[in-house]
């Protein structure tokens, strides 16, 4: 089992910039990348859901499988 904060949560350096969820799906490519995975399970929830629900859309074929927990699709202008 793999824990990480995406860049915005916790104890992360954010800097002055807010981050897109688009940003925050292609660090967890890249660090799957990293850690030398070609296919994972994720379960996420809440925030997090949001940006692995954009990491399933931009890599789907990294994903076994995908669990979300206490999700929402995020705001106006998300996918329904």
């Amino acid at each position: 089992m793999i824990v990480f904060d995406s860049r915005r949560i916790k104890n992360t350096i954010t800097g002055s910039k807010p981050f897109s969820i688009q940003q925050l799906a292609n660090d967890t490519n890249g660090l799957l990348d990293a850690l030398r995975i070609q296919k994972t399970n994720v379960l996420r929830y809440s925030f997090g859901s949001l940006m692995v629900q954009q990491f399933a859309i931009m890599y789907l074929i990294r994903l076994t499988s995908l669990s979300l927990l206490l999700h929402f699709t995020g705001r106006k202008e998300s996918m329904p």
